[in-house]
């Protein structure tokens, strides 16, 4: 399976659409450095892999689109909109991939397979194949020889394999280190993913070694914090506090702290108990001898502040009589002033109705029929305005029509006689072609073919069997004489058969032509019929209508829409005077509720007993608020007293002290009874503090056989690293010694592919050998000058072989790989300028070796001395080869030149 085409848009060198044929077996790329050579292998790279390896930047992001993309189209694209594609087309189908510029914003890139018709096939699981993992797999199952890849693998592997860059070689000519060349050349035999693998597993290995170092540093944290909270250990009397405890009555199977804290809560609320009596007491015996003289005053203020609430009370209904007397009073005003309006709505409405006096309420019942009647007459004109156009239509079509389809009936009785009459023809011409075949020419042959035979079988010596006279040699030519003459007549009855042929082919063809007419003129009266009985429904539903008014269907359609517009005038003014009449006895309805509201007196008057109403409102007022404000003061007095007592009561008795005493007397008993109680909770302070060093002791064991248990768990998980750590090493350097001897076994192989391209190509004695040497990651190429001098002979390629050398083993590796790969059923080769630092002995070479190359050949040169070499050399198939001529850095249409054989 091969390239059948590439089609390349605005993708680096290539401005606009580019189609390249690809059939032929052989396609070379010719044009100066920088004229869109790699740029066509590029394509092909991103088109299969989605990255193109010798950017730096070879991931999907705008940089990395900006840098592929041909930025003159972008920049000199009017529409704002530009496309940069590629599409390969193979076994009929096409892969593309693709990304739009709108406006100098980069979008996504877009990868799928579709057919020839643009349509994006499906997979085995009816999903379109339109992202980047549905290709590679549709990449991988289409060949037979697909062993399974991890996504995203299978595009780049097809790279490695069947595209050699420039970059690649020249990466493998100029590694000096081991490591280097050991990557140059796994990445020319296509075994770049290994390379991935090796890189993969030491980031996992190093992530590993983070997290060894991280679990250590976490354990020797450990054995620090158990060294740390030994020491924090306190040293505490257990026998003296015990013994303390049983004093206090707590047992020791008992919440301890939850007691101590008990009996210290218990204290503290006593002690705030006293410290509050002795505030109270402070505050009220400057005042007060005893409680019983506090009371008294409390009584006393009690009833002076009921006093001045029967004052409050008696201004406040006082109060209430003005309000409503103002209210009333505003009510009148508001009456009058309405009453006033009302009349002049009244009046208002009543002249626009209608001018005349007195006035005459109009009736809405008939107003409202006047309305339907006028209603109904738009109906009627909106009726004929819509459909009197097509009315006519279906009259003219009515009238007409009978007369049109006489009149074609009439024409088809015409073409059927004459029809009929060509038939009669044709008839008459058939007999006599009958009557022509079976007699004149008939018999015509029948006399030469028995002449012939009469000839052969009694002839003697020159004597006509038929006359006997001795012809001699001069029989044969009568008898050609006599089949000459009976020609003569074969011909004229065949001229008359043509000649009746032809007149009925004539009239047969004017029957066809009557055939036709008869069919059109038949279409033209089945149409005329159809448009009749169409026009006849029409006419029937129109007139069928309670609307239908034939004299307005006659009417001009300007008469009718004036009509129409006015009856809309005549409604609207009908309707206008309704809803008049509906608020006109509204207004009358308000005005009789209004009369029997109005009272004596003029708005004015009413006014001003307002006024003076409402200052007589503000005095009282102020008095009230007067009285407010005493009570206010006499009842924060009377509260501060109750306070006071209650206050004093509550806690005489909590702490159990006589009520009766002298404010002084009890100030001192409650300084004695705070002491004790400062006495006692010190105590209860000491037996906390000792409790809690116990407690704290044996949390902090508990921690220990906590963090103990930890110890062992971060140890068990180093030994698990450490066992990972050392599989990973020993499977990197398992699969790398497997890759390095088996690659070199193959490289290193006599009659190996890339010897024998090499032993070709080289200029060198051709017993001289390349051997491949090395182990882990790193490889060193040698040369042995003589197979028979063994491994005593071998020399560093980079010191013995040139450039031009190394450009050779490099070309020889790719082709020897290429024509080993099973990766896939794709079968072509692609070299970006093979000849590199080549001399013409080894150029003289690679023409051959790549003419003998049994797959679809590309590749590219700048050297066109090398094209007509190759093609000389190769001019026994130059049919196969094409040339594409690139002529310039920057390539439209007509800077491309197809070149072939």
């Amino acid at each position: 399976m091969k390239i059948e085409k590439v089609i390349i848009n605005n993708f680096r060198n290539y401005a606009g659409e580019h189609v390249f044929d690809l059939t032929k077996d052989i396609t070379i790329f010719y044009g100066d450095n920088g004229f869109g050579k790699s740029s066509f292998f590029d394509a092909l790279e991103w088109c299969i892999s989605g990255t193109i390896s010798r950017l730096a930047n070879g991931t999907e992001n705008e940089n990395f689109k900006q840098d592929i993309v041909n930025r003159y189209t972008v920049s000199n694209n009017e529409s704002g909109v530009t496309e940069c594609s590629v599409s390969i087309g193979f076994n009929g189908n096409f892969l593309v991939r693709k990304f739009k510029i709108d406006n100098n914003v980069y979008g996504n890139i877009q990868v799928k397979v579709t057919d020839k018709e643009d349509r994006t096939l499906k997979n085995s699981k009816q999903q379109f194949i339109n992202s980047k993992d549905r290709v590679d797999e549709f990449l991988s199952d289409i060949f037979e020889h697909n062993v399974g890849f991890q996504q995203g693998l299978f595009g780049r592997l097809m790279k490695q394999t069947y595209i050699l860059s420039q970059d690649q070689v020249t990466d493998f000519i100029t590694s000096e280190d081991p490591a280097d060349r050991f990557r140059s050349i796994a990445n020319i035999m296509g075994f770049k993913p290994l390379l991935n693998l090796s890189d993969n597993t030491k980031k996992v290995y190093s992530r590993f070694n983070t997290e060894y170092q991280k679990v250590t540093d976490a354990l020797k944290i450990i054995n620090q914090s158990i060294i740390s909270k030994r020491e924090a250990k306190m040293e505490v009397d257990v026998y003296q506090l015990n013994n303390e405890l049983q004093l206090l009555g707590i047992p020791m199977n008992s919440d301890i702290n939850s007691e101590l804290e008990q009996l210290k809560s218990t204290s503290i609320t006593s002690r705030l108990e006293l410290k509050k009596l002795l505030s109270v007491c402070m505050e009220i015996k400057e005042k007060f001898t005893d409680i019983a003289q506090l009371q008294s005053q409390g009584e006393q203020l009690k009833y002076r502040k009921k006093d001045l609430y029967n004052k409050v009370d008696s201004y406040k209904i006082l109060q209430g009589q003005l309000h409503k007397r103002i209210e009333r009073l505003k009510s009148q005003s508001e009456n009058a002033e309405s009453y006033h309006n009302l009349l002049k709505q009244i009046k208002a409405l009543e002249s626009s109705i209608s001018s005349k006096q007195p006035f005459i309420m109009p009736d809405n019942q008939s107003l409202n029929l006047q309305v339907e009647e006028n209603i109904k007459l738009q109906k009627i004109y909106e009726y004929a305005l819509f459909n009197s156009k097509r009315y006519n239509q279906y009259n003219q079509t009515c009238d007409s029509s009978p007369n049109e389809i006489l009149e074609l009936e009439g024409k088809l009785a015409r073409l059927s006689k004459w029809r009929a009459k060509r038939l009669q023809l044709i008839n008459s011409v058939n007999d006599k072609l009958l009557e022509s075949k079976n007699g004149v020419i008939t018999n015509l042959l029948h006399h030469v073919r028995g002449i012939h035979e009469y000839v052969q079988k009694h002839s003697k010596n020159g004597i006509c069997p038929v006359c006997s006279s001795d012809h001699g040699n001069n029989l044969s030519v009568s008898i050609e004489r006599n089949i000459e003459d009976y020609s003569g007549k074969v011909s004229s009855a065949s001229a008359y058969v043509q000649k009746l042929i032809g007149t009925r082919e004539s009239v047969s063809n004017n029957i066809k032509k009557i055939d036709s007419e008869i069919e059109f003129v038949n279409s033209q009266k089945s149409s005329i019929e159809t448009s009749y009985n169409l026009a006849a429904l029409g006419l029937r539903k129109i007139k069928d209508s309670q609307l239908f008014d034939l004299e307005l269907m006659k009417k001009e359609l300007n008469v009718v829409e004036t009509f129409i517009k006015s009856k809309e005038k005549e409604n609207q003014r009908l309707n206008d005077i309704i809803n008049k009449v509906v608020k006109l006895k509204e207004l009358y309805a308000k005005n009789n509720l209004f009369e029997n509201k109005i009272e004596t007196g003029s708005p004015e008057e009413i006014n001003n007993r307002i006024l003076l109403l409402r200052k007589a409102d503000k005095k009282l007022n102020i008095y009230i608020e007067k009285l407010l404000s005493e009570i206010n003061d006499l009842e924060k007095d009377i509260d501060s007293l109750e306070e006071s007592s209650k206050q004093f009561l509550t806690l005489t008795t909590q702490a159990s002290l006589d009520k009766t005493e002298k404010f002084n007397e009890l100030v001192l008993i409650i300084y004695k009874e705070i002491n004790n109680i400062d006495t006692k909770l010190k105590h209860l302070a000491s037996l906390t503090t000792n409790f809690n060093l116990v407690n704290q002791n044996t949390r902090i064991e508990k921690q220990i056989t906590e963090l103990k248990l930890q110890q062992d768990v971060l140890e068990d998980e180093i030994e698990k690293i450490e066992k990972i750590m050392s599989s990973l090493s020993e499977y990197t350097k398992g699969v790398f010694d497997q890759f390095g001897d088996n690659a070199k076994d193959y490289l290193n192989q006599y009659n190996s592919p890339i010897q024998k391209y090499f032993r070709y190509l080289n200029p060198l004695p051709t017993r001289s050998l390349v051997k491949f040497e090395g182990e882990d990651e790193k490889l060193w190429v040698k040369v042995i000058f003589d197979g028979n001098d063994g491994e005593t002979q071998k020399t560093s390629a980079k010191n013995i072989l040139s450039s031009g050398q190394l450009n050779v083993l490099a070309i020889s590796i790719f082709l020897a790989m290429n024509e080993s790969q099973r990766i896939h059923d794709l079968d072509f080769i692609a070299i970006d300028d093979p000849i590199q630092n080549m001399d013409d002995i080894n150029q003289f070479s690679i023409c051959d070796v790549l003419g003998s190359i049994d797959k679809q050949l590309i590749f590219s040169t700048h050297d066109f001395e090398f094209v007509k070499l190759f093609v000389k050399k190769n001019e026994h198939k130059k049919q196969d080869i094409q040339v594409y001529n690139l002529k310039s850095p920057y390539l439209n249409s007509d800077k491309i030149e197809r070149i072939i054989f």
